[in-house]
């Protein structure tokens, strides 16, 4: 062979060469265009493995993803001839994929009767020649493995298809783990948006004007006060004494606003510092003294909502004007700033005090009451309208009952009679506390005299320790109920729900709430 003809044959063979590279780097192009297009997990696979049968030639295909946390495969997509199998899950080990997950490297065998590394795995009835598979593997990890199947013994895999195919895997493994990320967070999307709708409709069923139980007269004005009210800009003053549902009525006018889909934000100022105060509703700036860090206030908190400050007759006079300032000005400035910040909120403040009093007495600023009382309401004692008594019995009983799992359909006609004549100093909260109690202790479908405290009558009322709330009693018994309970059963926590006629999910809570251990 002349010289000549040597340079044409390795001109050919390097023309072959580049010929061959155009056609892997055309083949990688097309398959990257055609993945861009979507973040469909599913069509993504379909994408790689109709591509790679088509490039290669081969008869069948398959590619799995390999499950998180989890010892499966899943989401396995096939092409050609066996796609009844679509869809199924592989244990590690079963097939071919459990070398590869031991070995994470391409596997090439163009005969596998003769092959030890297949010996044991399930392929040999199959019919298949030859298996060309390869890893695709991101950040050192599995995620996915793709194979390539012939049952042509004249049509041998080469080194040549390997590499295509490893280049190919090791491209789309960073889109296949895109796409799947990109679907987890659709499919957290839907079911936030689901358990948003759930929340609403939860909200609005909570807080919907018949939320104020009663059929008094004096209720039933509030209830048509509040449906005007909630669709107004309009700041709010809520008075009433402790215990008679002030919050419940500043959140029905804020879920009943144009804001429901805005932060309701309640604070007590009675329980607010005064050297706090302006910082807890300001905020305050990183570095304004050694160590602190920066913090939005109750202001920008609420910004676009609702904040409700309750007891506020009890705030100092310097506290009163910085309220003021906002109502005026609708701009704040946190402590250690030289900037103003514009907010957009309404306010609804609620007191147990005479107001009026207050400002006579120089206790409260005039002008700040009257910015709060554009719109007031007088919320009555529970003792004036004893006629919402049963109603309220009633949607407690349900309430408390369906907290403890127990089927309790409500009071006896003495019991009723009972908590109707009772002067309920502690007003709707007192009310709910006993129910709560009475709850508890019943044992039986109706709630009689027995389950009521002592001070109704049924027996000698125990010393109540000085200054205990009534609140802070009923917690105090119930927790000596549920050790008493825990003693007789020898500390089993199930037996003594079962003995109190309460649902374990309800103990187990009870016994966290009060550190019982």
């Amino acid at each position: 062979m002349t010289d000549k003809q040597k340079n044409i044959q390795k001109l050919q063979a390097e023309n072959d060469r580049l010929k061959h590279l155009v056609d892997d780097l055309t083949i990688l192009n097309d398959l990257s265009r055609a993945m861009s297009s979507t973040l469909g997990v599913q069509e993504i696979m379909a994408t790689i493995i109709s591509k790679s049968i088509q490039t290669i030639g081969v008869e069948q295909g398959t590619i799995m993803l390999v499950e998180e946390n989890s010892q499966t495969f899943f989401r396995t997509l096939i092409r050609g001839v066996g796609e009844d199998h679509q869809g199924k899950l592989y244990k590690f080990g079963e097939y071919l994929t459990g070398w590869m997950l031991n070995h994470l490297k391409p596997f090439l065998c163009n005969d596998i009767t003769s092959d030890d590394r297949l010996r044991g795995l399930k392929i040999e009835k199959s019919g298949i020649h030859s298996i060309l598979s390869v890893p695709m593997i991101l950040r050192g990890k599995l995620i996915g493995v793709i194979n390539l199947f012939n049952k042509n013994a004249g049509a041998p895999f080469t080194e040549d298809d390997q590499k295509l195919m490893y280049i190919i895997a090791t491209q789309v493994a960073s889109f296949l783990a895109n796409a799947r990320s990109f679907e987890q967070v659709q499919e957290s999307r839907e079911l936030l948006q689901k358990q948003t709708i759930q929340l609403q409709k939860e909200v609005g069923a909570r807080y919907g004007f018949e939320g104020i139980i009663g059929k008094s007269s004096r209720i039933i004005e509030i209830q048509e006060e509040l449906k005007s009210l909630a669709k107004t800009p309009a700041s709010v003053l809520i008075i009433g004494e402790t215990g008679t549902g002030k919050e419940l009525v500043a959140k029905t006018i804020h879920y009943n606003s144009e804001r429901q889909d805005k932060p309701f934000v309640d604070v007590n100022s009675a329980a607010i510092p005064e050297n706090l105060v302006e910082s807890e509703f300001f905020g305050i700036e990183e570095g304004t003294a050694t160590g602190v860090k920066k913090r939005i206030g109750l202001f920008e908190q609420a910004n676009g909502g609702t904040l409700f400050i309750d007891e506020i007759g009890d705030m100092s006079l310097a506290s009163q004007a910085k309220i003021l300032r906002v109502l005026q000005e609708r701009e704040i400035r946190r402590v250690g700033s030289n900037h103003n910040i514009k907010v957009d909120l309404r306010i609804i403040a609620a007191t147990n005090k005479n107001l009026k009093q207050a400002i006579e007495k120089g206790s409260f600023r005039e002008d700040l009451y009257y910015r709060l009382s554009i719109f007031e309401i007088n919320l009555p004692p529970l003792r004036q309208r004893k006629e919402d008594i049963p109603l309220l019995l009633e949607a407690f009983v349900q309430k408390y009952a369906n907290q403890t799992g127990k089927v309790i359909t409500g009071f006896t006609p003495e019991a009723t009679e009972i908590l109707t004549n009772y002067e309920w100093k502690g007003n709707v909260r007192e009310l709910a506390n006993v129910v709560e109690r009475a709850v508890i202790l019943a044992q039986t479908q109706l709630i009689g005299i027995e389950h009521l405290p002592p001070e109704f009558g049924n027996e000698p009322a125990p010393p109540v320790p000085t200054g205990d709330s009534f609140e802070e009693v009923v917690n105090h018994f119930k927790k000596q109920v549920i050790i008493k309970a825990l003693q007789a059963s020898g500390n089993n926590k199930a037996e003594a729900a079962r003995n109190l006629k309460i649902s374990r999910a309800y103990m187990f809570r009870l016994l966290n709430q009060f550190g019982i251990r």
